[in-house]
């Protein structure tokens, strides 16, 4: 399933798995529903349904020299997260946007249930100055949410073998991120970040990310550490949007699908159909392409 939160996963040590209230239908695709992204990956972070699922890193790890990555996948020992669809439950304390907390601390998203996805907020003392881009390290688990990140900020995209990261900041949709990154909030609020933006038929993320969709078939298209791992092919089960390998999508709707949702290719509408599975077509992706977005769509089978 695609959801709207993110959990830990592959390259940076954490994946996000987005969770969503509910399914969504792509445009022209009659029953056919999709998970919705939205943070890190690595482990599931909960049985929500479908979401799209961001990551904080990938199994080879790329540190900061790379662009934020969203994520997908179970636990395993490549450290990505997993982020959480939009009615995943959350229990905060703090909002990472107006950073409320005590003097000397800063609000920071982490995973209060032992597991690998952000799914609520805690106030932590802040120890260090790193800003947009600056390297950090997080201590314990990827999804601990204690870094030398400043305020304001997290340790993102960290590698699971030397928990190295990037800073990236908090933000809200009013706020206006670095220039080729979009403000994607995930995990029910809890993890609202600046993630780079990409193309989902050019696969134009860093190494270890993919490009998915953040909520569902109308989400913007960021980039999310891939919390594949061995599985995350054409047809098999998905959980959270970076549960598939780049170059996929997590949709109901698919040839052979058995799942509520599965991993299926992203296809161009303006080219031959290419769809792999027995009665699919290319579909537009989203009922309301923003620009530059027309051609994007996705394999199923049209009811």
């Amino acid at each position: 399933m695609r959801s709207s939160s993110l959990a830990l996963g592959l390259a940076l040590g954490l994946t996000l798995a987005l969770a969503s209230a509910c399914a969504k239908t792509p445009a022209g695709v009659g029953e056919a529903t999709s998970a919705s992204t939205s943070g890190s990956s690595g482990a599931v972070a909960s049985d929500t349904g479908a979401g799209t699922t961001t990551s904080a890193g990938s199994a080879e790890g790329t540190g900061n020299d790379s662009t934020p990555n969203d994520t997908s996948g179970d636990d395993d020992d490549t450290g990505v997260s997993f982020v959480l669809r939009p009615d995943a439950a959350s229990a905060s304390e703090c909002d990472p946007k107006a950073q409320d907390c005590p003097e000397g601390e800063k609000c920071v998203a982490w995973a209060n249930d032992g597991g690998s996805s952000w799914n609520a907020n805690k106030c932590v003392p802040v120890s260090g100055a790193g800003v947009d881009g600056d390297p950090c390290m997080i201590e314990g688990s990827g999804v601990s949410g204690i870094d030398d990140c400043a305020k304001g900020y997290m340790c993102w995209d960290t590698d699971p073998r030397t928990n190295i990261g990037g800073c990236v900041a908090f933000c809200d949709v009013n706020d206006l991120c670095p220039a080729e990154t979009t403000c994607a909030i995930q995990n029910d609020g809890v993890l609202p970040i600046c993630i780079p933006s990409c193309d989902p038929l050019l696969q134009d993320c860093a190494r270890g990310q993919g490009c998915y969709a953040k909520d569902g078939d109308n989400g913007e298209l960021i980039c999310i550490p891939d919390a594949s791992g061995a599985g995350g092919l054409d047809g098999d089960p998905c959980e959270y949007d970076n549960a598939c390998d780049p170059g996929l999508v997590c949709i109901g709707g698919s040839a052979g699908c058995v799942a509520t949702w599965c991993c299926t290719p992203w296809c161009d509408l303006s080219a031959a159909n290419t769809c792999p599975g027995v009665g699919e077509e290319c579909i537009a992706h989203f009922a309301d392409p923003p620009p530059g977005t027309e051609d994007v769509g996705i394999c199923v089978v049209p009811n």
